[in-house]
């Protein structure tokens, strides 16, 4: 019907991090000149703190997410990034069978052309690449 709109309109249900029952597939995230000041891995309550993460809710897919100029200020070696394994109860028959969806063990964050500053971790590099700790891939990294 012509002048109707494609998609309902009406507010989101929370928490809007949920991706519901669609999830990215094949997308590419391009970041650039970002700064990331001051990171601990924990606060000073003793939360878990980290500068990057991994949606809670992405259990399919994680699109390659690509940093350029990216400068990091005073964060801490383990304050980087937190990439979780896949949860247990993600196994399920509807979606992967008797196996976790995987996404969190697919990730790959891109760096080029970074700085570092304040407190510097030993692997500091202009250039580099973080990727999850996937025991059927990173052995051969």
């Amino acid at each position: 019907m012509a002048g109707k709109p494609l998609f309902m309109k009406m507010p989101s249900s929370f928490p809007v991090r949920k991706y519901k029952a669609i999830a990215p597939w094949a997308g590419r995230v391009i970041l650039s000149r970002n700064q990331f000041i001051g990171f601990s891995a924990k606060t000073r309550q003793g939360a878990d703190q980290r500068a990057l993460g991994v949606n809670e809710y992405q259990s399919d897919y994680i699109p390659l997410h690509e940093f350029s100029d990216t400068t990091f200020i005073d964060v801490e070696a383990d304050a980087l990034a937190y990439i979780y394994p896949p949860p247990p109860e993600w196994a399920n028959p509807d979606d992967c069978v008797e196996f976790p969806c995987t996404a969190p063990l697919n990730l790959l964050y891109s760096f080029t052309r970074t700085t570092f500053s304040g407190i510097v971790p030993s692997y500091a590099a202009a250039d580099f690449q973080l990727v999850s700790n996937n025991p059927g891939v990173t052995p051969y990294l």
